[in-house]
């Protein structure tokens, strides 16, 4: 599309009025009215942005963008202050300018293309980080952000053609990395809430893969749950989490019982009666050697043993 020279016109004119307007507005001490002539300006652009051709529109928002971001981020040391009573509205507009990217570039463009905004959205929330003053505050900010970082890689995942086998476990694996840096960095003072976090979200991800291998009734899927099982049981291990190390046994077992399911189809009904035998003596058995020791000072191996595994779960988190 051609560049109408009235339109550059139009929008110079605009932009100067508009830096006018600002710059009376501090002279004047009234920057809490900046919002007027900066919202304005935005509507106006977004209005006329289409006269433009692509790269112009591009580059267009990208200058306005990062001109307001950094004016307020200069100018303004924190985003919102009671005392002395400022709102840093070039900021808060400049994420305008990131939206309306999503609407200039699709998904037919290059993958370089397609990653601006959603670089832009990372780079946006990390710079907030620091204008707030609260510790609280700064934790949400940067929990948003860690959350903000699956943007470009969802972006660039969705480019690729992938093996149907680790598709879903593409795209739902970072949550659990994601879970892990916030409790070990962002919410280390927050154990136990954390605690919960971490095993409601690797529930949720473990449901959805089981489900996902189900379905799919492949020997593939079924390498793979296993893998990540043990993953999940050294995982477990190593960093200390109950929540990982149970999640794979369990996991870990249940792909291996369904894995042999045909076999026990095909296993003798006295083989089950032999086995179900079997485990009650051996309760039975330790039901009476615990009453045994029970009025006496010495403890057994097995006792000794169990005291302390559950002594060190219990310095897990």
């Amino acid at each position: 599309m051609v560049v109408d020279e009235l339109n550059v016109i139009n929008l110079v004119l605009v932009i100067l009025y508009t830096v006018l307007i600002l710059y009376l507005l501090h002279r004047g001490s009234w920057q809490l009215f900046t919002i007027i002539p900066l919202l304005l300006a935005t509507i106006y652009l977004t209005m006329n942005l289409s006269f433009f051709e692509k790269g112009m529109q591009i580059g267009l928002v990208l200058a306005v963008y990062f001109t307001l971001h950094l004016f307020g981020r200069f100018t303004f040391k924190q985003l919102v202050s009671i005392k002395p009573s400022q709102i840093d509205w070039y900021t808060i507009i400049s994420s305008i300018y990131v939206l309306m990217l999503y609407f200039v570039i699709h998904s037919v463009d290059p993958l370089w293309l397609k990653l601006i905004p959603s670089l832009l959205v990372v780079y946006f929330l990390y710079s907030l980080i620091n204008r707030f003053t609260l510790t609280k505050e700064k934790m949400i900010v940067k929990t948003i952000t860690a959350i903000s970082v699956l943007l470009p890689y969802y972006v660039t995942l969705a480019e690729f053609e992938i093996n149907q086998y680790i598709e879903t476990e593409l795209y739902i694996l970072p949550f659990i990395v994601l879970t892990i840096f916030l409790s070990r960095h962002t919410w280390k003072d927050f154990k136990k809430a954390m605690r919960v976090v971490q095993l409601v979200v690797l529930l949720i991800v473990t449901i959805v893969l089981v489900i996902d291998a189900l379905y799919s009734n492949t020997i593939y899927d079924a390498i793979i749950i296993g893998v990540l099982s043990l993953a999940s049981i050294v995982s477990g291990m190593q960093f200390r989490i109950k929540a990982y190390f149970f999640v794979g046994i369990s996991v870990l077992l249940l792909n291996v019982l369904l894995q042999t399911r045909p076999y026990w189809g095909n296993f003798p009904w006295w083989g089950y009666l032999i086995i179900a035998g079997l485990t009650l003596i051996g309760f039975a058995s330790s039901y009476e050697l615990q009453k045994q020791k029970k009025d006496s000072d010495t403890k057994s191996f097995f006792q000794r043993k169990k005291e302390q595994i559950i002594q060190k779960f219990k310095d897990w988190d």
